[in-house]
């Protein structure tokens, strides 16, 4: 579509609030890029956005602590609270084409913690490291739909494509 029959198609519209030609769109010596407005992947910070390699999923790991009333009481009275706060590291998973998010793994900080992740070449798989002070080092398959697998352990196991 050139500039030329743009215009027009804007022009022509009814004239009610739409796109601005300064605003909305990117103009480059070829093209005419509409700018569609920022969406939310996940609602909390990110640590890390990963793209998979077909540009359908953003993987995102964010970290939290969950923090009762009774952990802030005993931080003020004592210094530090005899339990600790029960932490939380996730992955979700926003599909562009869905335009939805969802959480594919959620890891509980008191006794794991999330290592390395990629996206599998050519699939909608991450591989996710895994460390536990239980039961040591695992490598995670896990499908933007959620579901996830052991596959091995590090030093252990290939991933190729």
């Amino acid at each position: 579509m050139t500039l030329f029959s743009l215009t027009l198609l804007i022009l022509a519209a009814p004239q009610q609030p739409g796109p601005d030609l300064s605003r909305d769109f990117l103009m480059t010596a070829r093209d005419a890029i509409l700018l569609a407005p920022a969406e939310v992947a996940c609602g909390s910070v990110a640590q890390s956005l990963l793209w998979s390699s077909d540009g359908k999923h953003l993987a995102v790991k964010r970290s939290f602590m969950h923090v009762s009333g009774q952990t802030i009481s005993a931080l003020l009275m004592e210094g530090y609270p005899g339990a600790a706060a029960r932490g939380q590291t996730e992955i979700v998973v926003w599909g562009a084409v869905s335009k939805t998010s969802k959480k594919v793994l959620a890891i509980d900080t008191r006794t794991s913690m999330l290592g390395d992740y990629r996206w599998l070449p050519g699939s909608s798989s991450l591989v996710v490291e895994v460390s536990s002070s239980t039961s040591g080092t695992a490598i995670l398959l896990v499908t933007a739909s959620g579901t996830s697998k052991k596959v091995g352990a590090p030093g252990r196991t290939r991933v190729s494509n």
